[in-house]
């Protein structure tokens, strides 16, 4: 099954839900199940997943180290598509435009000599379009939201939702599982 198929109706976004609920295990969609897990813990996001920004922005912890930190982009042909030195915060906005639906790794280095790497996605025209589609027709809802976005690869937004969804929900058992089931995802 594609992984938008379900959301593809406005109507079968119920069905959607109830995929995701009743797997026994929370499985990755297919667009973002090869991305290789990031090589340690200090680079947070974007880390295994999909984004749906061209330019996105990359974040890592000062755990990682003194600045200035140097990064890094290659594309899957690993050819350096984009790099910057001297940063002094943790955090870099990528300046070019990515292609959409390409496949992207990003190193991080320190003047230690320590560096850290991390892959994601950029959504490719027909999950932006759906994606900027269901935030208009559903920008309340974090079900929705959050649901779609984990179809989609995208999976910080979805844990964001979800982590909504529960405090509007506090005794939901559904809220309560589909967070549990992307914060699992996502620590994979």
């Amino acid at each position: 099954m594609n992984d938008l198929e379900p959301f593809r109706d406005p109507d079968s976004l119920r069905d959607g839900a109830m995929l995701l609920l009743t797997a026994e295990t929370p499985e990755l969609p297919e667009s973002i199940a090869n991305l290789a897990v990031a090589t340690g813990e200090d680079v947070l996001r974007p880390v295994s997943e999909a984004v749906e920004e061209m330019q996105p922005v990359l974040y890592w912890s000062a755990a990682f180290g003194e600045p200035p930190y140097t990064v890094s982009i290659t594309d899957d042909k690993g050819l350096v598509i984009a790099r910057a030195q001297g940063i002094q915060n943790t955090s870099w906005m990528v300046l070019m435009p990515l292609r959409r639906g390409g496949e992207y790794t990003w190193l991080i280095t320190s003047p230690t000599a320590k560096f850290e790497q991390a892959s994601f996605r950029v959504l490719d025209d027909g999950q932006a379009t759906l994606w900027q589609a269901m935030l208009a027709a559903h920008k309340d809802s974090h079900l929705v939201i959050g649901l779609v976005a984990q179809q989609l690869g995208m999976l910080a937004i979805a844990e964001r939702e979800y982590t909504e969804l529960t405090k509007a929900f506090p005794d939901s058992t559904t809220a309560a599982l589909l967070l549990n089931n992307i914060t699992e995802l996502r620590n994979r």
